[in-house]
């Protein structure tokens, strides 16, 4: 009899356990259930979830001399498809285990409300030192290379990509070139507006000239026929 009663509190324990550790010394939470597995090792915490159809870690992770911590939805072992993960160095990729030399590498796209990018700009442009292009040289340019000089081709964004604080500093830069322009081009229409109205003062002189001119040749054709 004790050892039926002993028994069923056995079950019944065993049937509301929430965590244990088993013979691996692993640590299971929700084991009954089969939910996570927690696996500590040198230089390794690993939660898994227990599944024969996938595989979602959460681990810090020791693989070639490198500490990585990521995030990932695959198979078991090196297969995995990492969707975030840190590196030792503090580069960070997203979608992608090789982040490269960038802080931040994403493979897909990005959606934000605004990014911020502290780089070089343009202003020098405006230094008297500036040789601001001619007009005829940049169409030259155009007619040679199909696009502005210091702007990449279509071609060459597609093969390498842009880096944007390089790019608005450039656009900037051609910006700045056509206001430069557009200040010379009114300097210019001032000076032509200024000499047109000379020629205007002038022609209304030669047209009243004129006038007296005729009224004077009327009269002496006027004395000579008396």
């Amino acid at each position: 009899m004790k050892k039926t009663f002993l028994l069923i509190v056995l079950i019944s324990i065993s049937l509301k356990v929430k965590a244990q550790i088993d013979s691996n010394g692993n640590l299971q939470i929700g084991y009954n259930n089969k939910i996570y597995s927690v696996s500590v090792e040198p230089f390794k915490f690993e939660l898994t979830p227990f599944t024969t159809s996938g595989h979602t870690e959460f681990r810090n992770y020791y693989a070639t001399g490198n500490y990585k911590f990521f995030v990932s939805n695959g198979t078991h072992g090196n297969g995995n498809t990492i969707g975030l993960l840190i590196k030792e160095n503090g580069n960070i990729g997203i979608g992608t285990n090789n982040p490269g030399s960038w802080k931040l590498a994403v493979n897909g796209n990005i959606r934000a409300k605004e990014i911020k990018v502290e780089t070089g700009w343009s202003d020098f442009v405006f230094f008297k030192d500036y040789k601001l292009p001619t007009l005829e040289e940049v169409e030259s340019h155009i007619k040679e290379k199909g696009h502005l000089k210091d702007i990449p081709s279509a071609k060459e964004v597609e093969k390498n990509g842009i880096y944007l604080g390089e790019m608005d500093s450039k656009l900037l830069q051609k910006i700045e070139e056509l206001t430069l322009y557009t200040i010379e081009q009114e300097k210019q229409l001032k000076t032509q507006d200024k000499e047109i109205q000379v020629l205007k003062k002038e022609i209304e002189s030669l047209k009243l000239l004129t006038t007296k001119f005729l009224e004077l040749q009327k009269r002496l054709e006027k004395n000579n026929q008396i």
